[in-house]
């Protein structure tokens, strides 16, 4: 399910998050801009298959149900890569999640 970047609801993100695999998330909505973020972790996805790629949009229902209250709309899109079961977070600016150089060394040192 997770092996090729697929959007996911709420339930899924749930168990990716829960997962001891380290996984890099993008949250984003149908009006935000996430074409270069997107096409970049793409890339890096063959690269970094220890990670959990997933990707979710605000505008689902569930999954803003999930969010409510914790994510700034304004931050939108944002990247955060995580371990042991989403205790353990790092949020990663859209420069760096956009750039394949700075995101690569963010995913190589988070999953130490």
């Amino acid at each position: 399910m997770f092996g090729a970047f697929s959007i996911v609801k709420a339930a899924g993100l749930q168990r990716a998050l829960s997962s001891d695999k380290p996984f890099a998330l993008l949250i984003y909505t149908s009006w935000t801009d996430v074409d270069s973020i997107y096409s970049n972790m793409k890339k890096l996805q063959p690269k970094y298959s220890n990670y959990t790629f997933v990707r979710v949009n605000l505008n689902d229902e569930e999954a803003e149900a999930l969010f409510n209250g914790y994510i700034i709309v304004k931050n939108l899109p944002m990247v955060v890569i995580g371990k042991q079961g989403g205790r353990f977070n790092q949020l990663i600016d859209n420069a760096c999640a956009a750039d394949y150089q700075c995101m690569s060394k963010k995913l190589k040192r988070f999953a130490r």
